[in-house]
């Protein structure tokens, strides 16, 4: 039993750091192309658009770990 909860824990990170690493390899490459939309751009109405900031990946990853990790901490009370 111990051991099988020790192995799903080293699988759990080992899991959660290809996904990181997997996110790093797709995104950081995808700024250099203009079709993607993460990096500045003129709209076809002419308006400028940034790039994704640090601030725009934390609300899309962080956000919805964290409310993950509150969901899972509060089933466990």
């Amino acid at each position: 039993m111990k051991k099988t909860l020790i192995l799903f824990r080293i699988l759990g990170v080992i899991a959660i750091i290809f996904v990181l690493l997997l996110i790093i390899f797709c995104l950081v490459p995808s700024y250099s192309f203009p079709w993607t939309g993460l990096g500045d751009y003129i709209a076809p109405s002419g308006e400028f658009v940034r790039d994704k900031t640090l601030w725009d990946w934390m609300e899309l990853l962080l956000v919805p770990m964290g409310v993950l990790l509150a969901a899972t901490l509060l089933s466990y009370v």
